[in-house]
């Protein structure tokens, strides 16, 4: 079997995007990269508060976030 291309990677992840846009999310309109690095840290907080520790501190937020950054990073 062999590895999928860039490009089949792509309409696999533009599939789960068109997914996603047509699920009933409540949000607002993204227009940054800056926008959506705090929508997506606000998010994984409201989302799961059982990560936040009693400091504030989120290593597990700060681990996901971390991690789009690095796959978004791979297509800019």
């Amino acid at each position: 079997m062999r590895a999928p291309t860039n490009l089949e990677h792509m309409r696999r992840s533009n599939n789960i995007v068109e997914d996603c846009n047509n699920a009933a999310v409540a949000s607002d309109e993204v227009r940054t990269y800056t926008e959506l690095r705090e929508q997506i840290h606000n998010d994984l907080r409201l989302q799961h508060p059982e990560w936040i520790e009693p400091s504030g501190e989120s290593p597990m937020c700060d681990f996901y976030e971390a991690r789009l950054s690095e796959l978004l990073g791979a297509y800019a």
